[in-house]
């Protein structure tokens, strides 16, 4: 009597395991693509949250600063106080201030000669965070102080002051 005793998987095996890892995989791609998003949204607060606290020890330190009426001042002073330049600061990451007589904001632009800079998603989950953070909204550079970001404005900023 002869034994066939193959050592092997059949195709049916293989076939499940080949699907096993592909749904894996998918799984881990959408996980991966939606830490992506939270992490910039969270890096445009925090980036936003530093310019303000920089604004605020400034006001606070110079009278120069204090009773400055142009945003390029604040905006030196700022750079300066986190260690960049304002340069990089407004052409290289797009953020920028907008004094408005005696308001202060900061603010980043999302959108730089009509090519968003952040995806929907992340507009969202700033929109989301919006009110429980103090983002405000604006098309414009001019902001007003109860309008906050919606995931449509071409900015998104913070008071200052």
């Amino acid at each position: 009597m002869i034994k066939n005793s193959s050592k092997g998987f059949t195709l049916a095996e293989l076939l499940i395991v080949v699907i096993i890892i592909g749904v894996l995989s998918s799984m881990m791609s959408i996980s991966s693509t939606s830490a992506t998003d939270n992490a910039k949204a969270s890096a445009i607060i925090a980036n936003l949250s530093t310019m303000k606290k920089a604004a605020l020890a400034l006001y606070m330190e110079s009278q120069d600063i204090a009773n400055a009426t142009e945003s390029s001042k604040v905006l030196e002073g700022i750079a300066s106080y986190v260690g960049t330049t304002s340069n990089a600061l407004k052409n290289t990451n797009h953020y920028n201030v907008d004094v408005n007589g005696t308001e202060w904001y900061v603010y980043y632009e999302t959108q730089v000669n009509n090519v968003n800079l952040i995806n929907t998603t992340v507009k969202n989950i700033l929109k989301d965070k919006a009110e429980s953070v103090g983002l405000l909204g604006a098309d414009s550079i001019h902001f007003n102080s109860t309008t906050y970001y919606d995931g449509q404005k071409k900015l998104i900023g913070m008071k200052v002051r």
